[in-house]
């Protein structure tokens, strides 16, 4: 398996995290099973090889879009696929689903629309043009290209700079001293929040602490415990909640490296 993080340009940044590209190889005798957990911002996505299905919670298997948004989620899911792969994806910022295509960010929460569904897009032309292209890098101009066309000025530069605070202090963030950085009150600005991201300001910096947390798995130097109080946790039965419920595997199934197993 290979996995890449591309920069984008910096005119991009205030909307992009960043890019990526994920390849591997699997079959009908050793499918590849993808696990997604909560993530506070969404990602646009192109298959440019190989199909994967979704495996839903029923038992059944659906097919998955081959370009679209997978919306800020506080949900996991799973997908599999019986052959080789490659994704393109660009990380974005919650509040650029308004910016490039919109949509407030709470209209996509825990949604995977096809690029195709959304209205304006001109899709079949950028899918037409990643679809064709000989690697990853004339993929990036591709986007880059799209992106540019797309975007319009960001509304609510103060919901933009909240975002961008929550993530740089990994979730750890007072909701009320936050808000009152800007000019207007606590309801207001809770209201403004979950509909440029989605979520509430509390539930956007729980997620965001547990996908900081997801990225330091516990050490020799360093048990589960002191993980979790490094974290802001004060409460082992809460850490161990927030962890099963965005990821849907207790933190000591996830992070013993079995939970593959556990199909």
């Amino acid at each position: 398996m290979q996995y890449h993080i591309i920069e984008p340009v910096p005119a991009l940044r205030d909307i992009v995290r960043f890019f990526w590209t994920f390849e591997g190889m699997a079959s009908q005798e050793q499918p590849y099973v993808l696990r997604t957990v909560a993530n506070g911002c969404p990602e646009l996505l192109f298959h440019y090889k190989g199909a994967f299905l979704e495996l839903c919670r029923d038992g059944k298997a659906r097919s998955s879009f081959t370009t679209g948004i997978h919306g800020q989620a506080n949900e996991h899911r799973r997908f599999v696929v019986r052959e080789s792969f490659g994704i393109f994806g660009v990380y974005l910022y919650p509040y650029a689903l308004q910016s490039i295509f919109g949509i407030p960010g709470i209209e996509l929460t825990n949604q995977l629309p096809a690029l195709e569904l959304i209205p304006g897009t001109d899709a079949s032309r950028v899918i037409d043009s990643m679809q064709g292209a000989l690697n990853n890098q004339e993929r990036v101009q591709i986007i880059t290209d799209f992106l540019f066309r797309r975007r319009l000025p960001l509304k609510h530069d103060d919901i933009a700079h909240a975002v961008r605070t929550t993530l740089k202090l990994k979730g750890m963030v007072n909701i009320r001293e936050l808000s009152a950085q800007y000019s207007r009150s606590y309801r207001q600005f809770e209201r403004n929040f979950k509909e440029h991201t989605g979520f509430s300001a509390k539930t956007f910096s729980r997620i965001v602490r547990f996908n900081s947390l997801m990225q330091r798995p516990p050490s020799a130097h360093k048990s589960l415990t002191q993980l979790a109080l490094d974290f802001g946790y004060y409460d082992q039965s809460h850490f161990i909640h927030d962890f099963k419920m965005f990821s849907g595997y207790s933190p000591r199934t996830y992070f013993s490296g079995k939970a593959d197993e556990l199909l």
